[in-house]
């Protein structure tokens, strides 16, 4: 998937440059290579509200870890949201944290995960079942959690 997200960033590049905007295929290029470069110190994030959850159920997801944070508004039944994290290397509380809301519940749901580890690269799977409780598998970089 994220191969072919990068050959459409070299298509656009090139289409910029044979239309002689070399600017902008400048800057297209400048994000094509900072987007291929691995983190070392980030934690790639993937969501997934499970298939039988009821529509609606699971709104307003943030995730954080130190001071990086990202927010959904909604999820929808057996949908999957990916973010990448880059908490500061300074940040102490590197820990990924979710929060959401569940409807029909005042307060919203949290959930603690496991610290990003300072200078590799992390990979989490997070599952949210129909009475908000998670699971989660992680690795450290490089790995697959498929």
């Amino acid at each position: 998937m994220r191969g072919l997200s990068w050959l459409r960033s070299v298509r656009k590049v090139i289409q910029a440059m044979k239309s002689g905007r070399l600017v902008a295929a400048m800057a297209v290029a400048a994000s094509v290579t900072f987007c291929a470069l691995p983190c070392d110190d980030c934690a790639d994030v993937r969501i997934t509200l499970a298939p039988d959850v009821p529509p609606g159920r699971i709104t307003e997801l943030t995730v954080i870890s130190g001071a990086d944070k990202f927010w959904w508004p909604r999820i929808d039944t057996g949908d999957t949201k990916q973010v990448t994290l880059k908490p500061n290397p300074e940040d102490g509380d590197r820990e990924l944290t979710f929060v959401f809301q569940r409807q029909g519940d005042q307060e919203r749901t949290g959930w603690t995960g496991p610290p990003v580890p300072q200078g590799r690269g992390f990979r989490i799977a997070v599952l949210v079942d129909a009475n908000g409780r998670v699971t989660a598998r992680q690795c450290l970089r490089p790995c697959q959690l498929d």
